[in-house]
């Protein structure tokens, strides 16, 4: 009869436990606000991103991009002025890009890139819903997006579809591997130390 290694059981115990603990701390802090009778009105930013966390990705994400928007002052624009989604209180256009962990990786994926807009910059933010201790921010100039673009984008819609000055692009940056040259390249060059302390400390400005 083959043995199986002590050390896969352990694994499977030691997640199981990790998620006992995520499990209780959504519940503490499930806790302080059902009372409420809306998400939003939640004040800690940190309450909010994690009570949020249950929910799909499709419905998270606009409701992270909202606080984060209110966090900045800044206001929605609309899409067929072709300057991304938001422009913020000194007139500047922008676009926002949100992760959270997935099941195994914790991975900041940016998608529907558009080179092509006229924007300003991009603020692409990891919330770690479940531990609430990996959150990073990184900013980028239109500039040098179109840079990480040519050098590790790849079409948001497939390797099928063809290329022309309207392209989507995606990115993905692995953040558990931090000696990996792409992602060691944006912690030196786009981490802002400064939108994690608004958004995650809720610092508001």
């Amino acid at each position: 009869m083959a043995r199986t290694k002590f050390n896969e059981i352990s694994k499977v115990i030691e997640n199981t436990e990790r998620k006992i603990i995520t499990a209780k701390d959504l519940v503490d802090v499930y806790s302080n606000v059902k009372k409420l009778t809306f998400v939003e009105e939640i004040k800690s930013n940190k309450d909010f991103f994690m009570i949020c966390a249950p929910l799909t990705s499709q419905s998270k994400g606009p409701k992270q991009e909202e606080r984060i928007l209110y966090m900045f002052g800044g206001k929605k624009i609309n899409a067929s002025a072709d300057k991304g989604d938001y422009v913020d209180s000194w007139g500047n256009f922008f676009e926002v890009k949100c992760s959270t962990p997935s099941k195994n990786n914790n991975v900041l994926n940016m998608v529907q890139l558009r080179p092509f807009q006229k924007i300003e910059y991009y603020l692409c933010c990891f919330i770690d819903d479940i531990e609430y201790k990996n959150n990073y921010c990184f900013r980028l100039t239109k500039e040098q997006m179109n840079e990480e673009i040519k050098s590790c984008g790849n079409s948001a819609h497939g390797v099928s579809t063809k290329i022309n000055d309207r392209t989507e692009y995606r990115i993905s940056i692995n953040l558990n591997k931090m000696n990996d040259e792409r992602t060691k390249r944006w912690f030196e060059k786009y981490r802002d130390i400064k939108s994690e302390k608004i958004i995650f400390e809720g610092r508001k400005i």
